[in-house]
């Protein structure tokens, strides 16, 4: 009985954590930090979508420490067509858990399901208000830019424009002197 008890607990764990990994991922594609210091009212913050899908799915997953989510839905594509949305974690496939399973895993899962039926998914989404941290922004990458392409020519001295100048009516003469 205890073992079932611990079970259970490892569950409910499981599920706060990927209800806190779903608020993160909408913070992340908001661009915004998440304020980890504000709790989550799981019973209104967060919902289950059940949907089955044919292949290709048409959904981009990315891994973090507690599985994957939807990192990107195709346009058009079949997860786009049954409304899983960018941010949605992975919590099963075909009923079974996907707590801690790599891409590798869920491929893997997804890719064994017959052609013909479709593969049943189910994610927990945060549907939650926004509680970005204050002040804090998401910085991913940077932008190597050549200032020169944008600087302004610098202008030319006294001497170089006179010579300029010089040079431009020794041209001119020597052509009158040719006619």
């Amino acid at each position: 009985e205890d073992d079932d008890d611990f079970d259970e607990d490892d569950e409910d764990a499981y599920l706060l954590q990927q209800a806190l990994a779903a608020a993160r991922a909408v913070h992340h594609i908001a661009g915004v930090e998440f304020d980890e210091e504000r709790d989550i009212d799981v019973m209104s913050d967060v919902k289950f979508i059940v949907v089955t899908i044919p292949l290709p799915l048409g959904l981009l997953f990315r891994e973090h420490e507690i599985g994957v989510w939807v990192s990107r839905v195709i346009p058009g594509g079949n997860g786009a067509k049954n409304d899983v949305q960018q941010g949605d974690q992975l919590a099963a496939i075909n009923g079974e858990s996907s707590v801690h399973a790599s891409i590798d895993e869920v491929a893997t899962k997804i890719s064994s399901t017959p052609s013909n039926t479709g593969v049943e998914l189910t994610f927990l989404r945060y549907i939650g208000p926004l509680r970005p941290i204050h002040g804090a922004i998401i910085q991913e990458g940077f932008e190597v830019a050549d200032n020169s392409l944008n600087a302004k020519p610098k202008k030319r001295s006294n001497k170089i424009k006179k010579a300029a100048l010089k040079l431009k009516s020794q041209k001119k003469d020597k052509h009158k002197l040719k006619t």
